[in-house]
Parts: C-alpha cells; sequence; structure tokens
C-alpha cells in the first residue's frame, strides 16, 4: 500500500468516524419514563352526606356513600356504592314532596355536577305516587339533575304496579314523568300483589 492509499482510507475513516458522532448528536432523546394509571385523588370522603346545590340555590341532588374521590385534575368525582336523591318538583319548579332515589355500584360526577353516571346494578325509584314507573334498571343511567332528565343506551327494566317493561336504551323526563324505551321493548302484565 502506497502513501497515497494509506491516506485516503486514514481520511475516509475520519470521515465514518465524524459522520457516526454526528449522527449520535442529532438522534432523538430517549422517552422519558411516564407513570401508569390514575393519579391520586386530590381529596377522599368516607362515610360522607352532601348536598349539590343548583344556580339558584335550590337542591339540585344529595348524596351518600361509604367512599368519594375527586380527580385531580379533571374535577370529577367518583363516588363507591351511592345513594342519590333528586328532590321532586312542581309546577314553576317548587320542591314538592317526595324524591326520587337512585342507588348504584359506582357513580361518576361531572367536574359541574350537571351529569351523573350511575354504573352497575343501577336502580332509581320514583318518589311515591309518582305517574309511570315506579323503579328503573339497568347497568348504566345517566342522570342530568338541571335538565331533570335520565338517559341510557343499554338494556334498561321499567316496572310498575301491573306491569313490566324492558327495552334497550332509555330517554325520561323527571317532571313530566314521561319514559321512552328506544328499542327491543317488551311488555308483561304483573298483577298487583295483594
Amino acid at each position: 500500500m502506497n502513501a497515497r492509499q494509506a491516506l485516503s482510507l486514514l481520511l475516509l475513516s475520519l470521515l465514518a468516524a465524524a459522520s457516526g458522532w454526528l449522527l449520535w448528536l442529532l438522534r432523538d432523546p430517549l422517552p422519558i419514563q411516564v407513570l401508569t394509571g390514575p393519579p391520586r385523588s386530590d381529596y377522599q370522603l368516607t362515610d360522607f352526606s352532601l348536598v349539590v346545590l343548583d344556580e339558584q340555590g335550590r337542591e339540585s341532588f344529595a348524596a351518600t356513600g361509604p367512599r368519594l374521590a375527586r380527580h385531580p385534575y379533571a374535577g370529577t368525582i367518583e363516588v363507591s356504592e351511592p345513594v342519590l336523591t333528586l328532590p321532586e318538583r312542581g309546577v314553576e319548579g317548587e320542591r314538592v314532596p317526595g324524591q326520587w332515589v337512585a342507588r348504584s355500584r359506582l357513580a361518576w360526577v361531572s367536574a359541574d355536577a350537571e351529569e351523573l353516571r350511575m354504573l352497575r346494578e343501577v336502580q332509581v325509584d320514583a318518589p311515591p305516587g309518582a305517574r309511570g314507573p315506579a323503579r328503573l334498571q339497568s347497568e348504566r343511567l345517566d342522570l342530568f339533575p338541571t335538565a331533570r332528565q335520565v338517559r341510557s343506551d343499554v338494556a334498561v327494566t321499567a316496572s310498575g304496579p301491573g306491569f313490566i317493561l324492558d327495552g334497550v336504551g332509555l330517554e325520561a323526563d323527571l317532571d313530566s314523568q314521561r319514559f321512552r324505551l328506544l328499542d327491543e321493548v317488551r311488555a308483561r302484565y304483573a298483577p298487583p300483589q295483594g
């Protein structure tokens, strides 16, 4: 090998090393390890009872349960085994005796308390003497206390004195006590006991 070939080889080796070093400098940094799982609650309550008021200062709904936890970033609330009560309203929105009572295994409350998602083994009982179904049962019901509405897109059973209705999907207005099952509706006559 002559001097010219050796110098060319040395120059090519230096260029290869320099380009490798530049590529190493320009590489993407290693990803930062991100913690997985839900964030910790900013607070938790045990054996709690609370009343949520609407913009006019009237009771929107009340809740009791063994555990409540607030999400630190979203401001949403998760409640274990809640019992929610919504006051019955008459004409002009005044409160009248009686209340809707909703129970489930779990509930999720939006940050503005405008939406309540009742999850797993949901049961909603109407106030005594209400027109329409006396009880709604499902695996998920979405309650909107200010709008006074209930919705669901899963199987729902609505029952009352003398009837049982099964269907998929529900739209209900609590003030007018109008209920509508949306699909696959089946009705059964169940004579009152007694």
